[in-house]
């Protein structure tokens, strides 16, 4: 007798549950839960406490110390956002090619970019390549001109001291 009213009970609930659909169901109950592990999860905390400290020292023209924050939250995470901030940090550094190497990165990694952040960082692509550029043509040593002919007069000579 006993069973048969557990039976009961359970083709009832089951017909309940059948009736309301699975959206009565809760989140939880409908797919397992994704444990992350502990070791993996400290180490999320440490990259985000980096990336914070990483954001504190750029705010106070620390720039130096905020590549090395963030290059270490970096090599945890691997999150594109670090490469746009590293990017910055070493363009306010005058680390050139270095900014235009992380804005590149950045670029290639990051699979959503909103389009106003798009067109910032290729502006300052574009800005920091032009820099490059004409840096490069400054320091493009100019044609020595030939040496003077000797002169026929003797000079005094200037004694040392």
């Amino acid at each position: 007798m006993k069973r048969s009213s557990i039976s009961i009970r359970r083709t009832l609930l089951l017909a309940l549950l059948v009736w309301l659909g699975p959206s009565t169901v809760p989140l939880a109950a409908q797919a397992p839960a994704k444990s992350v592990p502990k070791a993996e999860s400290k180490l999320h905390a440490q990259a985000e406490e980096l990336y914070r400290k990483g954001v504190a020292q750029y705010k106070a023209e620390q720039y130096a110390e905020a590549v090395v924050s963030f290059e270490a939250a970096y090599r945890i995470t691997q999150a594109p956002r670090l490469l746009y901030n590293l990017g910055t940090a070493h363009r306010k550094l005058g680390h050139l090619q270095d900014a235009i190497d992380f804005f590149d990165e950045y670029l290639k990694r990051e699979p959503t970019i909103e389009p106003e952040r798009r067109t910032t960082v290729e502006g300052y692509i574009a800005e920091l390549r032009a820099q490059l550029q004409a840096k490069a043509a400054m320091s493009t040593p100019s044609p020595t001109p030939a040496p003077a002919p000797f002169a026929t007069e003797k000079k005094k000579k200037t004694p040392l001291y």
